[in-house]
């Protein structure tokens, strides 16, 4: 006679959030964009890969922005960014990377250096 067993379940491990602590927060910027300069606020929060992760207000543009995040390392981060509000003709959907500096602060690229800035902590 063989004794009944009770299934054992393995539960999967969820996927780790990110970006981690050192991204999580507010941040504020010049972005250089060509001979134009205007300020983004950037507003970061813990997601998964293919989730949106951030906001972005690029206020002097009329438009603001939602970030899915496309690719995480504990420094660099890429995503997609999606256009959410527009008053002008000026802001469009596109690729971009951030990378987390040893000062704290946080070097934005978007479109492969069509728009650059440091991002600082607020």
């Amino acid at each position: 006679m063989t004794t009944p067993t009770t299934p054992t379940t393995i539960a999967a491990t969820p996927p780790t959030a990110v970006p981690g602590a050192a991204w999580v927060g507010a941040w504020r910027g010049t972005v250089t964009q060509g001979r134009e300069k205007y300020v983004a606020l950037v507003h970061i929060h813990a997601a998964k890969l293919g989730e949106e992760f951030a906001t972005a207000e690029y206020a002097p543009l009329g438009c603001s922005t939602a970030w899915t995040l496309t690719e995480a390392t504990p420094e660099h981060l890429a995503g997609r960014e999606r256009v959410t509000r527009n008053t002008s003709t000026t802001c469009i959907n596109g690729d971009f990377t951030v990378d987390l500096r040893e000062d704290g602060t946080i070097l934005f690229d978007w479109g492969r250096s069509v728009a650059t800035g440091i991002l600082t902590r607020e």
